[in-house]
Order: structure tokens, then sequence, then C-alpha cells
């Protein structure tokens, strides 16, 4: 089953003269955005990404970047100054 995000809205960028082809960012994507043409890394699938930062963990040669994002505070989550305050 194909996986289905919102388009356009992924941070995930390749910088294409870093990489050496090594196709680590295409063992440890869990949902195929990549593939290797021509000895690179190229992105394949790029509204599929859901920025789990697998791959630009595992390139050793800096090649891929994925923005952080600020993690959104659920209703349950407490403030460090809350102190179990309801």
């Amino acid at each position: 089953m194909k996986h289905l995000y919102i388009s356009g809205v992924s941070t995930l960028k390749l910088t294409a003269e870093k990489c050496t082809g090594c196709g680590r960012c295409v063992d440890v994507c869990p949902h195929g955005v990549f593939d290797i043409h021509d000895h690179r890394a190229q992105i394949i699938a790029l509204d599929s990404c859901m920025e789990c930062g697998a791959c630009s963990q595992n390139c050793s040669f800096g090649a891929l970047s994925v923005k952080k994002r600020r993690r959104m505070r659920g209703r349950n989550d407490q403030r460090p100054d809350d102190q179990g305050r309801p």
C-alpha cells in the first residue's frame, strides 16, 4: 500500500555533489523515497517522505538533510512549569 502525505511540504534535501552512491539511503528509507542512478542517489518519491530522518542520520557524507520540526504538544502533555496541575 502506498503511503499518502501532503504534497510539496517535505523538507528533505539532497546535495548531489556530496553523494557517493553508496546506497545507504535506499537501504534505510522505509518508504522507498530514493533510488540510485548513475552512481548517485536520486529522490524518486519526495511526497512519500515522512521525514523520519533515517536517511540523513545514516549518510556518512552529509548529502541528505531533513529539517527538524518542533514537536506539537498534545492535550495531555505538560509544560515544565505545570508541575502536574491540570
